[in-house]
């Protein structure tokens, strides 16, 4: 009841004024027989008529309730930057408003229908992704979030250069490399193609060329 215990068979008139409840836990969960009540006090108006009484002590359960997240917070930073040929993702998971000292597990998925991992997921190529993050800690109802992990396109500059004698015909420079790049310029360790481009004129005059099969870099 309201008082933390429930009594039967006192007379009529008879009040348990008392009853002392001993036994805890700190752990959510349900603790069988946890709860011992001893020391009960029977009165009769003023009167102490305990000694009227064979009283017989049942222990109690104990239940303790996760905690839920009212005023508790998962916070998780994302990224966002150009492509350097490093693996990102979300950063610094934290849960804010929890008792202090609280340990808490961290798990990962990539889509609301995929399996909770404990494996962080990694990018790498350009891309734009939701990674969402749950903490879990037996004391309270799971946490949940999610952050954005945005990584975009390096600009590089690419140049190719040539010189022909004006002879009348369409002439062709074929390119199968990167020219010299400067200023901005592909990650370090990482060869850059532009995979067999062309440039055809005939008049005299500037040609230029764009092109390239990595996703990962734009062309200025």
């Amino acid at each position: 009841g309201g008082n933390g215990y429930t009594d039967t068979g006192v007379a009529s008139g008879h009040e348990i004024t008392g009853v002392t409840i001993s036994g805890s836990e700190i752990n959510a969960g349900v603790y069988e027989g946890k709860l011992e009540p001893s020391g009960a006090v029977i009165k009769a108006g003023e009167k102490d008529v305990t000694s009227h009484y064979e009283i017989t002590y049942v222990p109690g359960t104990l239940e303790i309730v996760k905690r839920g997240g009212e005023g508790v917070t998962l916070n998780v930073n994302g990224y966002n930057g150009e492509y350097d040929a490093a693996a990102h993702s979300v950063s610094n998971e934290t849960v804010t408003g929890a008792v202090e000292g609280t340990v808490w597990k961290y798990q990962y998925r990539k889509s609301e229908s995929d399996s909770w991992s404990d494996t962080k997921p990694m990018f790498t190529d350009v891309t734009e992704a939701t990674v969402y993050v749950k903490a879990s800690n037996a004391n309270y109802e799971d946490l949940k979030t999610s952050a954005t992990v945005t990584i975009t396109q390096k600009p590089i500059e690419v140049y190719a250069e040539a010189t022909r004698t004006y002879n009348g015909a369409d002439q062709t420079l074929e390119i199968t490399a990167a020219g010299q790049q400067t200023g901005k310029t592909v990650v370090s360790g990482e060869t850059l193609t532009l995979n067999g481009a062309k440039i055809t004129g005939k008049n005299a005059g500037e040609y230029v060329v764009l092109d390239g099969g990595n996703d990962n870099y734009t062309w200025n």
